[in-house]
């Protein structure tokens, strides 16, 4: 029988070994960076995204767990993060890696090829329009990130703007969010 710290190096190497799998598989290389990008965002870390090692990010908590998925459009009640989080901190450190968030997200990836990636991007769109003029300001997102119990600094938001902000307005409007949110889940599905 294996004593804990003895299970949880077992489940590292095992997350590590398909981490390094998946990561290294073409299908998954675009879907492997933008969950990273994600990521870092909500881990609030400075590795610009560049590099995919642990040793220089930091983990995810419940919190930003949850702030990430709500995000993507995955409301969780607080039992279904706590066992998500769990299943996903295959280390047990009490924090979730990129290597095991992303080992979960590609893994569960075919599960949801039912999820019409338009219909999920103008769901999220209307989350984030708070007053419904077409466009997504840094105040609004800041504002939508504090009811999922997220707060980025000024510059995490302006960053994260500037990642879908397709035409450099300082704005996200509607066609620019469906068009990087329907890009994303499609190919979190599998798809093109």
């Amino acid at each position: 029988m294996l004593g804990s710290a003895e299970g949880a190096a077992a489940s590292e190497q095992d997350v590590d070994r398909r981490f390094e799998e998946l990561k290294n598989d073409p299908e998954n290389t675009e879907y492997v960076q933008q969950l990273h990008l994600l990521f870092d965002k909500f881990a609030q870390t400075d590795t610009g995204g560049a590099d995919l090692s642990r040793a220089q990010e930091r983990d995810l908590t419940c919190e930003d767990l949850g702030a990430l998925l709500a995000c993507m459009g995955q409301h969780k009640s607080p039992e279904e993060l706590n066992r998500l989080f769990n299943l996903m901190d295959a280390d047990g450190s009490g924090g979730v890696s990129f290597a095991e968030f992303c080992t979960v997200m590609v893994k569960n990836k075919k599960g949801r090829q039912n999820i019409d990636p338009h219909d999920m991007a103008e769901k999220m769109y209307r989350y984030f329009d708070a007053d419904g003029d077409g466009t997504v300001s840094p105040d609004e997102m800041i504002s939508a990130f504090q009811n999922m119990g997220k707060n980025w600094d000024t510059d995490d938001i302006r960053s994260f703007l500037e990642t879908i902000d397709a035409d450099g307005s300082g704005t996200i409007e509607k066609e620019e969010f469906i068009v990087f949110i329907t890009k994303f889940l499609s190919q979190a599905e599998g798809g093109n």
